[in-house]
């Protein structure tokens, strides 16, 4: 069964929100695209709104926004709250400090 996560239109999803977002939605901070979007904590990645585990839709436009890898991770399918917000910013700020990280080849 496709869950639509790996479907054509969750391919077309991504090409639109890379080129209409380019800030995070979760830190508010400029989302390179030029990165490993796989392995890269700076990398481009969807969030779902209302997560899949929540029953929300990984194909819908109004469901998902861009973030970077690191602040998907740290949401998973926890609420999104201001205490959240800032921890994201957070990381993303120490992981910005580290000398070097934007070079990486990841």
């Amino acid at each position: 069964m496709n869950d639509g996560i790996r479907s054509h239109a969750r391919t077309k999803l991504i090409t639109h929100v890379r080129a209409t977002q380019p800030a995070c939605h979760l830190c508010g901070l400029a989302i390179p695209l030029n990165v490993d979007h796989q392995r890269h904590p700076l990398g481009s990645a969807l969030d779902e709104l209302v997560p899949r585990a929540h029953g929300g839709s990984p194909t819908d436009p109004g469901n998902v926004a861009h973030a970077h890898r690191l602040c998907n991770g740290i949401r998973g399918t926890k609420p999104i709250t201001p205490a959240l917000r800032r921890r994201c910013r957070d990381a993303i700020e120490r992981t910005l400090g580290q000398p070097g990280v934007t070079r990486r080849p990841w």
